[in-house]
């Protein structure tokens, strides 16, 4: 019997398919221009190769990121090259308007065109962003209706003007004007007072922190927060401003070595201590006075005058304010006033 086969045939077609394989990885690395392109090239070397390939692809963004930085501030530059012209020329705008020659109408003119300047730095600073991003006036992400609200009635409802008023003609103590109070919103936790003023020997500055945790929703031109009249925020506003004058007219580094049942005392006097009191001395029910804490307060009153240490509670702040209301009443009597005692007091530091 014989047997037909093709064996030469088999052969040739492998060498073909072989050949095939060959052709087409060559092709593939000639059209990539890539040495290896797969693990069957070099599993070793494509491990090596993909992470090179990784670093270069990062360095190339991280190049490209440090670009859009770059475009960014100068973008803000821009903006604050032109404010800084603006700025100058308003600034030649005011020794300009200083000139006795200048007649009202000339004047009118100058503060025209300054009020115009100032428009267009408002509008540089809010216009002025780099893909959408404002850089000169970022929005406040920190925003609360607690501190819209304080916000708000600091800048239009008068709450430290209508306070300088109310110290001015009850202890005859105005601030000189040419200090400046920095307004700062913090959140110090509940355990620490709502808002206090700090100033620095040196200096006339101060500042009015105003702790956000312990201040509750408040509306309205006095800050009705739903509590004592006495927690108001308008009045917390006043009880601070009278701090921040004292520190001012008697200075920081004299202020500090003053009684704090004085200091705590005159701003509830301000402030309006009256519900402080009367919560500290009622009763239970909150109908009646209970005599034993009337005594307590007194006693405390007593103490505090004596050169006890200051505690900073309810108590104390009442006790400060029951001593400054005997203070007021006693010189009423005598035919003075209250700001008799604070001009004898400022008289007598600056003598020192």
């Amino acid at each position: 019997m014989r047997i037909v086969h093709n064996i030469a045939a088999l052969n040739i077609n492998n060498q073909l398919s072989s050949v095939n394989s060959n052709q087409m990885n060559s092709m593939e690395k000639l059209s990539s221009g890539l040495r290896i392109n797969s693990a069957k090239d070099a599993s070793a070397g494509l491990a090596i190769s993909e992470k090179m390939k990784a670093q270069i692809r990062g360095l190339d963004q991280a190049s490209r990121n440090s670009q859009d930085g770059i475009s960014l501030i100068q973008t803000a530059e821009g903006a604050l090259n032109e404010t800084h012209s603006i700025i100058q020329r308003m600034r030649e705008l005011a020794v300009q308007g200083n000139n006795d020659t200048n007649t009202s109408e000339d004047r009118k003119n100058i503060k025209a065109e300054i009020s115009q300047l100032t428009s267009e730095v408002n509008r540089i600073a809010e216009n002025t962003e780099f893909n959408s991003i404002k850089l000169l006036n970022a929005e406040d992400t920190s925003s609360s209706p607690v501190k819209d609200h304080i916000v708000d009635m600091l800048k239009t409802g008068g709450w430290l003007e209508l306070a300088e008023e109310t110290i001015t003609s009850s202890f005859g103590l105005t601030g000189n004007g040419s200090a400046n109070l920095t307004v700062i919103f913090s959140n110090d936790g509940t355990s620490g007072p709502s808002a206090y003023v700090t100033g620095s020997t040196g200096t006339t500055d101060q500042s009015l922190t105003i702790n956000l945790d312990n201040m509750s929703p408040s509306s309205g031109e006095n800050g009705d927060n739903g509590g004592s009249p006495a927690n108001y925020t308008d009045r917390v506003m006043a009880h601070e401003m009278v701090h921040a004058v004292m520190n001012d007219q008697f200075t920081v580094s004299k202020t500090i070595d003053m009684q704090n049942w004085f200091k705590e005392g005159s701003a509830e006097l301000i402030h309006g201590g009256d519900e402080r009191l009367r919560m500290v001395i009622a009763n239970n029910t909150g109908t009646d006075i209970d005599t034993t804490k009337l005594d307590s307060i007194v006693s405390r009153a007593t103490d505090l005058l004596n050169g006890y240490a200051w505690n900073g509670d309810n108590t104390d702040y009442a006790a400060g304010y029951l001593i400054m209301s005997y203070v007021n009443d006693g010189v009423s009597d005598s035919g003075n006033a209250i700001t008799d005692v604070m001009s004898s007091i400022k008289s007598s530091l600056a003598a020192r």
